[in-house]
C-alpha cells in the first residue's frame, strides 16, 4: 500500500493553512477619496472576519490565544485620512464598512492574499444648505460640508425641504444635500 494513497499526507487546504501561518502578518490600509481629490480626514470603520468557519482562516500550531497572532477586529475612526488594520493573517476574508455623513455607507469584502492591501472608498458630493429670510424673501445659501465657507450669515438656519435639480428631478433635503460622485 502506497503512502500517497493513505490519508497520512496533509491535504491541499492543510498545506495552504500551514504555509499561510508561517508567513508574516499583513496590513490593510483604508482611505476615502473626496470629489476634491483629497482624502477624507476622518471616517468611521468597522472590520470583521467575513467567514467565521473554523477552517476559513489559518490556524497556528502554537497557542491560538497569543494576541500577537490574532486579527485586530474593531470599530474605530480613521485619523488624518488613513486607517490601517494591522496583524491580519493571510487568507483571511475581511468585511470592511466605512461610514461618514459625506458618503453612503459602503462595504467591501477582501481576501488578504498579500502582505499589504489597499482599499479606497469614494465619498459623495455633499453640501450644506442654509436659508435666510429677509424682507419677505427667502435666500438659500450653500457651503462645503466641512464648513470651510465662513461667509454664511449668523442668522442662517438649516434648510429643510425639496430642491429641484438641473435634470428636473426633485430631491428631499434636510440641511445636507448628498449626490453620488461618479
Amino acid at each position: 500500500h502506497s503512502k500517497l494513497a493513505s490519508n497520512s499526507w496533509p491535504g491541499r487546504e492543510m498545506l495552504s493553512r500551514r504555509l499561510a501561518a508561517t508567513l508574516p502578518l499583513g496590513t490593510v490600509e483604508l482611505k476615502v477619496l473626496c470629489p476634491s481629490g483629497h482624502f477624507l480626514p476622518n471616517f468611521e470603520v468597522e472590520v470583521r472576519v467575513a467567514n467565521r468557519r473554523e477552517d476559513a482562516y489559518p490556524r497556528y500550531d502554537d497557542d491560538s490565544d497569543d494576541e500577537s497572532k490574532q486579527v485586530q477586529i474593531r470599530t474605530g475612526r480613521a485619523k488624518d485620512g488613513i486607517c490601517q488594520i494591522q496583524r491580519v493573517p493571510l487568507k483571511t476574508e475581511l468585511e470592511i464598512r466605512a461610514r461618514h455623513p459625506a458618503m453612503a455607507n459602503q462595504t467591501v469584502r477582501i481576501l488578504t492574499n498579500f502582505v499589504t492591501a489597499a482599499v479606497t472608498f469614494v465619498s459623495d458630493v455633499v453640501i450644506n444648505l442654509w436659508m435666510v429670510e429677509t424682507g419677505g424673501s427667502l435666500f438659500v445659501l450653500a457651503d462645503g460640508f466641512d464648513g470651510s465657507d465662513r461667509r454664511i450669515p449668523a442668522q442662517a438656519e438649516p434648510f429643510c425641504g425639496e430642491v429641484e435639480l438641473k435634470d428636473g428631478s426633485v430631491m428631499a433635503v434636510e440641511c445636507l444635500a448628498r449626490m453620488p460622485w461618479r
